[in-house]
């Protein structure tokens, strides 16, 4: 008997499995012992370290953009095929990151929208009364851009957006956006004073790691409004902190932070122009049809022994990047 483990709620990838021949159970907690061996499929995000009891795991399908730490090999004892959903989040993601820009933009908007800083009070952000924007005229900078930085560009390019900056940090080329110029990361700090919006959307390596430091908010011009919905390393927090209370910018987005979450009860929310949403960017009612329908084409191209996309396969010596 092959087993699956898959929520039901993916129903298309539940049928799929079944005319596959596997059975699929709901959870890790729906096994007995006797079937430990005979799970070959797991979608979704199990326990790391339980994954060393699947002696005969084949294949790993995550529910996420990124690896989560899940490609190293020293979770397996199997040769296992590790793949992800990249670019499943990427239109709910642009979405925030749009509604965002319209709403730290306009002050007659965000001087009204109460943001909790203790258990039962609100502030306002307090926009400087500069800040009524309008997106035709502004200049956008996106670090990183890949299918969530591409995302971000459409949107932009579709609202009459003209001066959308890409910046990247590999020579890989980019396809799908809709940048007026694309920038490798060294040669993008001399258009930060330029830039009304800088949105980070870089992954964790080791070029993005405190990149944004009190160096780089200082080269943002004072009408400048930061946001980040890449990696929370990617921010020196006290640097933007101190940043923002010295009106060095104009004002900041944190989706993601570090570290993460921040307390409600922290001094850091009583920051002036800084809104923090605790990793919800990603939210979207329309999140579990994706993943059902790439858990299905990742499934589809599995059964037919042909290359998955976003995927490595686990060598337990090394691992092997395909």
């Amino acid at each position: 008997m092959k087993i699956a483990i898959i929520d039901k709620k993916y129903q298309n990838a539940c049928r799929l499995l079944d005319d596959n021949g596997y059975t699929h159970l709901n959870s890790e907690s729906e096994l007995c012992n006797s079937d430990i061996s005979n799970v070959e499929i797991i979608c979704g995000n199990p326990d790391k370290h339980n994954l060393l009891k699947y002696k005969n795991l084949k294949l790993l399908l995550l529910p996420s953009h990124g690896y989560n730490d899940y490609d190293s090999s020293k979770y397996y004892i199997s040769q296992t095929m590790v793949a992800t959903c990249n670019g499943i989040y990427s239109v709910p993601i642009a979405e925030y990151v749009i509604c965002c820009m319209m709403l730290m933009g306009k002050r007659s908007i965000c001087n009204y929208v109460g943001v909790p800083f203790f258990k039962f009070l609100f502030r306002s952000l307090e926009i400087d009364n500069s800040q009524d924007k309008e997106l035709e005229k502004c200049s956008v900078a996106i670090y990183g851009c890949g299918s969530i930085g591409n995302e971000i560009s459409i949107k932009l390019k579709n609202l009459g957006c003209k001066k959308i900056y890409g910046v990247k940090r590999n020579s890989k080329a980019v396809y799908g956006g809709e940048y007026t110029e694309i920038l490798p990361l060294e040669k993008a700090e001399g258009i930060l004073n330029k830039m009304d919006y800088v949105i980070s959307v870089m992954p964790e390596n080791q070029d993005s790691i405190g990149y944004f430091n009190e160096n780089r908010f200082n080269a943002m011009n004072k009408n400048t409004i930061f946001i980040n919905v890449g990696r929370g390393s990617a921010v020196v927090f006290r640097d933007l902190l101190k940043c923002l209370k010295r009106k060095r910018i104009s004002g900041a987005v944190l989706d993601v932070t570090d570290p993460e979450p921040i307390s409600y009860c922290s001094l850091a929310r009583r920051t002036r122009r800084l809104l923090i949403t605790n990793h919800s960017s990603f939210f979207s009612n329309e999140n579990d049809a994706r993943i059902d329908s790439m858990f299905c084409s990742q499934l589809n191209l599995f059964f037919n022994d042909k290359n998955l996309y976003h995927s490595i396969k686990i060598n337990l010596k090394d691992n092997e990047y395909d």
